[in-house]
């Protein structure tokens, strides 16, 4: 199943926001070293600020133009796919060093 742009802005206002800024936040060592209080403020703040902003551009730019760019974003979906389960695959791997 192919996911649209249109599909994604909906599922990051739906509170995918708060799966993707968790996901990335992780990654950021900066993140990590905050306390546990602050963590909790800057996950709400920028969850909230991309639920917003996904909601805006659902709400304010034409479907029609969100579909032409259904394509590059098909490209992106599958990079990240791709990417994930190759970081899976290492991990799961008995010789990784």
């Amino acid at each position: 199943m192919e996911m649209t742009i249109s599909q994604f802005l909906v599922w990051l206002t739906a509170g995918g926001a708060a799966v993707a800024v968790s996901w990335i936040a992780e990654k950021i060592p900066a993140f990590q070293s905050l306390s546990s209080a602050w963590k909790q403020i800057v996950m709400f703040i920028f969850s909230s600020v991309l639920g917003i902003g996904a909601l805006y551009i659902t709400n304010n730019v034409p479907p029609e133009v969100l579909a032409q760019y259904d394509g590059y974003f098909a490209v992106l979906v599958s990079t990240f796919g791709v990417y994930f389960l190759n970081q899976l695959a290492h991990t799961l791997d008995p010789k990784r060093n």
